[in-house]
């Protein structure tokens, strides 16, 4: 199903599991284009989604970004790093990327939102429980999240 959408948005990924069968599916999906988004990530999922990340691609070594990657200008202009977190997840949010062959020049393939958590803002946007600029710059990192997955 995966393979119908450039973008694939994975939430909670500290108890995901991937079978052998998906393994696969995964590793093909992000080779031939596709981009993955993990987002509602505390700190202590890190260990389970790099054993299953490490299982599709075994060799992979993540990378750090900053305020100077061009995701967070790819549609609105983010100015800061970190975001802040709608809770403590953990520790600073960090946002972690997969390359292509581990090399960042090439294409991107996977974004981790870690120790973060841009979908409780979007979830809870209309109840007020959220300052309106906390919700608002978690909406552009989201929007540039999607905007640079469908566009590289």
């Amino acid at each position: 199903e995966m393979f119908k959408f450039p973008v694939v948005y994975l939430v909670e990924p500290g108890f995901w599991w991937l079978s052998d069968t998906e393994v696969v599916s995964l590793r093909a999906y992000l080779s031939k284009g596709g981009f993955l988004i993990v987002d509602d990530f505390p700190l202590q999922a890190w260990p389970n989604f790099d054993r299953q990340m490490s299982r599709v691609f075994p060799n992979a070594q993540w990378h750090d970004l900053d305020i100077n990657h061009p995701i967070f200008h790819s549609f609105f202009e983010i100015t800061e790093l970190p975001t802040v977190v709608p809770y403590n997840l953990g520790h600073t949010p960090t946002f972690r990327a997969l390359y292509e062959d581990n090399d960042p020049t090439k294409r991107m393939q996977v974004i981790a939102n870690w120790q973060n958590d841009l979908s409780e803002y979007w979830e809870y946007s209309d109840q007020g429980t959220s300052p309106v600029a906390e919700t608002n710059e978690a909406y552009k990192i989201g929007v540039n999240e999607f905007i640079y997955g469908l566009t590289r």
